[in-house]
């Protein structure tokens, strides 16, 4: 499969998302709903623990839910 963004960018990106949503939505629905309840150190930790293959998908079903919350906008 294709990389779609190398893994130590990916996190970067992915550790932001933990700290708040670009749309400012907190609702439970959000993949990062719980994780955003943890200290820095523990985000920072969950994101480095994760298998690029998961990253990858939760960067994915980011990019789904902002495109939804875009689309409601217009």
């Amino acid at each position: 499969m294709m990389q779609v963004i190398d893994e130590n960018s990916l996190k970067s990106y992915l550790f932001g998302l933990t700290i708040d949503c670009p749309f400012k939505d907190s609702s439970g629905s959000c993949v990062f709903y719980k994780v955003r309840k943890l200290t820095i150190e523990e985000k920072f930790d969950w994101v480095e623990s994760l298998p690029y293959e998961e990253a990858k998908w939760l960067y994915f079903e980011h990019l789904t839910c902002f495109y939804e919350k875009e689309q409601q906008l217009k």
